[in-house]
């Protein structure tokens, strides 16, 4: 959920991502893809195109899951088996981590949003952020 709510816009980025966009040396994800109707394809707009740092802890979790899985630099990050997860599992997977953990019910989209309002709260100013 670290993805969706601090680096990630969009799930369709999230569903996008192979091992090839993580950079594990100078802990970055690199977006230049998103998936739309099962498909993979350019973002929208040039801006949606960007380099994302990771905090190194996170990358070091990111990096322990690759030598669990093994898998080739075309596959997907968030994926079962060599499928990209699909929106339905994704969600039903967020849904089990709310009831798990007991914390208010949300869309899995809103976590988007909740982020958003942390950073305003934090003093950022989101048109940094969206940027």
């Amino acid at each position: 959920m670290f993805f969706r709510s601090h680096c990630l816009r969009v799930q369709f980025e999230l569903r996008a991502l192979t091992w090839a966009d993580l950079d594990f040396e100078n802990d970055t994800i690199e977006i230049i893809k998103t998936e739309y109707k099962r498909t993979i394809q350019t973002p929208k707009t040039p801006s949606s195109i960007r380099n994302i740092h990771i905090p190194r802890h996170v990358m070091s979790l990111l990096e322990r899951f690759k030598a669990i899985q093994k898998p080739k630099a075309s596959h997907a990050v968030f994926s079962r088996d060599v499928d990209r997860i699909s929106q339905t599992h994704l969600t039903k997977i967020f849904n089990q981590y709310i009831k798990k953990t007991a914390v208010k019910k949300i869309r899995l989209h809103d976590v988007r949003h909740s982020h958003a309002c942390y950073l305003i709260n934090k003093g950022m100013i989101i048109s940094t952020w969206s940027q």
